[in-house]
């Protein structure tokens, strides 16, 4: 009895019970409501039993236990409430098991309860979805005995307790997604075994412990581990490469040693270098050991500063050497009281004119210095001949909680520090130049994503563009240097540089603004022609034109031919697909 989509209203009639040679009862997309009939239990030949997308609500029938020769099971995406019977592990021959999505807020709907051992029965199995309730407790570990299965999905509920390693045992499983509950402990090795695996998604939980080096040797396409700070990778190089790979930037764990780390430092071969300032007091004497001094010059030198003595001491001078390639500096104080530190340099090719040189603060996820170089490189290429507009030293304080040193630099062109806060759930933040007077941030949830977690560095790319536009110059950063190119009307600040504001008006802008009306250090949002303008600095690998002409105001030298025009029918388009 095929009736989906037919707009069908009321309750399921209990009377569908007495047809007992039934074999498919498929109302799928309907606007049924009312309770499942319990007396469907009575229907022993049916073999599909497909009720999703619809309005029923109350529990899930113990009675449809009785449905011996089911195969296909499908309640998901109503308004389901109550346990999930354990009467369902006496349908052996079920093969998918769909009880997803009956959580909807506006109804306080959704099943409750633990997962019953009992689902571990049904060794036929290939998909199980529960996904989007409100299920509590364990997982339980007899579900490992699902070696048929190729999808569990249980995330977006309430589960506690470990990931039990008997999952390891689910050889046939490709999707395994856990998000968004409350699990703790370890991620067990036993995962390794899951030779089919594709994607893995355990992010959100509260795991903790070092990431096991043994699944580098499966062969994933998605592995979503973010907002669990506790949760991170040991120094095995295998498997950091392979997280690099997919994205999945974990924190490194911690390790005992007798140098405690300085940020990291990434420089251009054509670059000026940058200094650290140790946290030693004024005058202590320190030794520097570097493992490559082809790569990176250092030296160590002591700044006394007679108006503020409290902000004298020893600093770490970086320049690059004459080759390419990563060097660990270690600075050796004389006195045992004192900590050692050291550092990681890589020094990079030089591509184009304009360079930016990075200084990452302490902590920060494996993998994210490719994600950093990638936006790097992009604005190098796109600033390519320019020059800082009126900065040249720069100085910048590494404020939070994993300070280390201060850091400056003489720059010809750019210096960026990033730095992360761990601790607080799916947090970053990215600052610079480094003059004190700008530090951008992530927000913590990203639109409901962790950005180093759901898509990692292919997430994140365009809101480091973002930030580090900001950086630049773009929009709120303007006014100390370039004072004349913001004015203030009627309570609006408007930036009112001519090559910007010919672009905005271009695309649909009100000719009577001034300018490019601002929101706070963005071009507004709620502008119904600029859109998300500074948010979509970048559209198939050019920035919008509003954006790249300010810089142009600003006093960079950019190709125009770089740049994509915004037109007033395709801004929606555009900031959709950055």
């Amino acid at each position: 009895m095929g009736l989906d989509e037919n707009k069908l209203t009321g309750s399921i009639p209990p009377e569908l019970g007495s047809l007992t040679h039934l074999r498919l009862l498929n109302v799928n997309g309907n606007a049924l409501t009312g309770s499942v009939p319990p007396e469907l239990g009575g229907l022993t030949h049916l073999e599909r039993l497909w009720l999703n997308d619809n309005d029923l609500t109350g529990p899930i029938p113990p009675e449809l236990g009785k449905l011996i020769n089911l195969r296909y099971l499908w309640l998901a995406r109503n308004n389901l409430s109550g346990p999930i019977p354990p009467d369902l592990g006496k349908l052996t021959r079920l093969v998918s098991l769909e009880l997803d999505r009956n959580a909807r807020a506006s109804v306080g709907t959704g099943l409750s309860g633990p997962i019953p051992a009992e689902l571990g029965k049904l060794t036929r199995l290939q998909t199980l979805y529960l996904d989007r309730n409100k299920l509590s407790g364990p997982i339980p570990p007899e579900l490992g005995n699902l070696t048929a299965l190729e999808s569990l999905d249980v995330s977006g509920n309430d589960l506690t307790g470990p990931i039990p390693p008997e999952l390891g045992k689910m050889t046939s499983l490709r999707h395994l997604l856990l998000h968004f509950n409350k699990l703790e402990g370890v991620v067990p090795a036993s995962l390794k075994d899951l030779r089919n695996a594709r994607i893995f998604d355990f992010g959100f939980n509260r795991l903790s412990g070092p990431f096991p080096p043994e699944l580098a040797s499966l062969e994933l396409e998605g592995l979503w581990v973010g907002g669990q700070p506790d949760l991170c990778a040991p120094a095995d190089p295998v498997l950091r490469a392979w997280l690099v790979s997919l994205d999945a930037h974990l924190y490194p764990c911690p390790v005992d040693s007798e140098h405690t780390a300085l940020p990291r430092v990434i420089l251009r071969e054509d670059g000026n270098g940058v200094s650290l300032r140790l946290p030693y007091p004024r005058g202590e004497e320190v030794a520097v050991s570097v493992s490559d001094s082809t790569v990176v010059y250092a030296s160590t030198s002591f700044i006394f500063d007679p108006d503020d003595p409290d902000t004298s001491g020893r600093w770490l001078d970086l320049a690059p050497g004459r080759e390419r390639g990563d060097a660990t500096v270690a600075v050796l104080p004389h006195s045992d009281d004192l900590e050692s530190f050291e550092t990681r340099v890589t020094v990079r090719e030089a591509v184009g004119t304009f360079g930016v040189d990075v200084v990452m603060g302490i902590p920060h996820p494996v993998g994210h210095e490719e994600t950093m170089m990638e936006v790097v490189e992009w604005w190098e290429y796109m600033l390519d001949g320019s020059e800082l507009p009126g900065r040249q030293a720069v100085t910048c304080v590494l404020r939070d909680e994993y300070e280390r040193a201060t850091v400056k630099a003489v720059a010809e062109d750019f210096l960026l520090v990033t730095r992360f806060h761990p601790t607080r759930e799916g947090a970053a933040a990215v600052g610079g130049p480094c003059d004190e007077r700008f530090v951008a941030g992530i927000p913590p949830s990203n639109g409901g994503v962790e950005p180093f977690g759901n898509g990692g560095g292919t997430l994140i790319i365009p809101v480091l563009r973002h930030e580090m536009g900001h950086a630049l110059g773009l929009a709120g950063l303007v006014e100390p240097s370039h004072p004349g190119l913001l004015t203030t009307r009627e309570g609006v600040r408007y930036f009112v540089g001519a090559n910007a504001t010919r672009a905005y008006r271009a695309a649909g802008g009100d000719p009577n603004h001034p300018g490019v009306p601002l929101d706070g250090p963005h071009w507004p949002v709620p502008d119904v022609v600029v859109g998300k303008s500074v948010y979509c600095l970048s559209y198939e690998s050019r920035p919008n034109a509003i954006s790249m002409y300010a810089l142009i105001d600003v006093g960079y030298d950019v190709d125009e031919s770089k740049i994509i025009p915004l037109k007033a029918t395709t801004v929606a388009e555009y900031c959709s697909k950055s």
